[in-house]
């Protein structure tokens, strides 16, 4: 009910919505969205549009630079993930470790 009130005048280019419908259907295609960050609630708002329009929810990846207090916590509860981007000076031992299981996750995605 808040997201409805919040999105109510989302507009949405339906043609190219019934294209993806069919194109999720299908076993052999992967859907990648890639919103351009014109606001903090891009997730939001592709993942309110899939759910209104009986789409699979989107798994969302974040950076960790927008891991704000509150951001965070309503992003991590609505299934957002979170990519290190940087490592401080002397963490470069852990990269591979961070990149392997990370690629796993992904691939189980």
């Amino acid at each position: 009910k808040c997201f409805r009130r919040m999105f109510e005048c989302l507009s949405v280019d339906e043609e190219s919505l019934r294209v993806v419908k069919r194109l999720a259907q299908r076993d052999d295609v992967s859907i990648v969205f890639m919103p351009s960050h014109k606001s903090h609630l891009d997730h939001l708002v592709l993942s309110f549009v899939c759910f209104t329009h009986g789409l699979p929810m989107p798994h969302v990846v974040m950076g960790d630079n927008m891991r704000a207090p509150l951001l965070s916590s309503f992003a991590r509860r609505t299934g957002v993930i979170f990519l290190q981007q940087h490592w401080a000076d002397g963490e470069h031992h852990s990269a591979p470790l961070y990149h392997a299981v990370l690629r796993h996750y992904l691939h189980a995605l």
